[in-house]
């Protein structure tokens, strides 16, 4: 994932790579898409009444759309940790079998 040698470079990567994996999820999983929407929903709903419609909607979306970034750049980070175990050949490599 990260072929670039700067920060900036490998933010941008990573930033691009959770957009890929976003737009996969909405294309792909109708459970996913389902799943966000009641995220969605109950972020919204769990936000005070005396706020305003419209201040409830964004602070719930705003709510939803954290959770779901935090949930999308953890699993970005255990992709990379994996790729980073195989790719120094560090995945099954112990116990009573080894690999060839």
């Amino acid at each position: 994932m990260f072929q670039d040698n700067t920060v900036g470079g490998h933010v941008r990567e990573f930033s691009a790579g959770m957009g890929r994996a976003f737009m996969d999820m909405l294309e792909h999983s109708y459970v996913s898409v389902t799943g966000l929407l009641v995220l969605v929903a109950l972020s919204v709903l769990f936000v005070p009444v005396r706020v305003s419609r419209s201040k409830r909607v964004v602070i719930g979306l705003l709510h939803a759309s954290a959770h779901l970034t935090a949930a999308m750049a953890l699993m970005m980070m255990l992709e990379i940790g994996l790729e980073t175990c195989v790719r120094h050949r560090l995945l099954g490599t112990s116990g009573i079998y080894p690999s060839v």
